[in-house]
């Protein structure tokens, strides 16, 4: 369970993992002052980042999913709708030439970084 960081008012400003010099109490995260706290605005968009960066990850099992049932048959690309067609050729035109970009720039074995 988290300790709660509060405000002159009172109300739930942080949740941090270990008991520091300003953390306060502990407190379940169902608790209605940390549920308000988690429903606050800045930190529903890092949620709604999360939950872009977990869409963008799934349309690419998605791809890879089409790719599979296109290339044992299973499916014809012209069985898609148009849109959907123009979706996948653009997205693939993309990746293509972000992979160009990559083979251009491979990654250094000295890198410090390991990238």
């Amino acid at each position: 369970m988290p300790f709660v960081m509060r405000d002159s008012s009172g109300a739930v400003v942080a949740l941090v993992r270990d008991r520091g010099t300003d953390a306060g109490e502990e407190m379940s995260l169902d608790h209605p002052d940390v549920l308000e706290f988690l429903d606050d605005d800045r930190l529903s968009a890092f949620a709604r980042g999360n939950w872009l960066h977990n869409d963008a990850s799934m349309a690419r099992v998605v791809e890879d999913l089409i790719d599979v049932l296109l290339a044992r048959r299973v499916l014809d690309f012209v069985d898609l709708p148009l849109e959907a067609q123009q979706k996948i050729l653009m997205r693939r035109g993309r990746r293509n030439d972000l992979d160009y970009l990559a083979r251009l720039n491979p990654p250094n074995q000295d890198d410090e970084l390991g990238d």
